[in-house]
């Protein structure tokens, strides 16, 4: 597997490779590439040895994993324009899990982390 993170917070995907490395996963199963989306991430989604290319993100740049993508006929996973993830436990008030949620969006997330 290849990973190309974000070139805009690539730092939590070097602390999953450690978490990975780790766990044990033998080399060579995880590998990173770091690097500009337009440049990087096109040259994987171009390469007629990768068999399938997921991306998240925008919808533009969705757009375009798929058309290159399409060049050398490969699965292509898209998840596009969200934004904000969050995850709500089972043991949560969903009432105040959604409102908070709401309000997060639009302001400092690391006020409204709830551990």
């Amino acid at each position: 597997m290849v990973l190309k993170p974000t070139e805009i917070a690539p730092l939590i995907t070097y602390a999953l490779v450690d978490i990975v490395d780790e766990a044990g996963l033998p080399k060579g199963v995880l590998n990173v590439v770091s690097g500009y989306g337009p440049v990087v991430g096109e040259a994987i989604a171009a390469h007629p040895e990768v068999d399938m290319v997921s991306f998240t993100g925008s919808t533009r740049a969705g757009k375009r994993v798929a058309v290159v993508a399409a060049e050398t006929v490969k699965k292509v996973a898209l998840e596009l324009g969200g934004k904000s993830a969050n995850l709500i436990l089972d043991d949560a008030d969903l009432t105040a899990a959604v409102t908070e949620a709401s309000v997060s969006v639009f302001s400092t997330p690391a006020r409204h982390a709830r551990h």
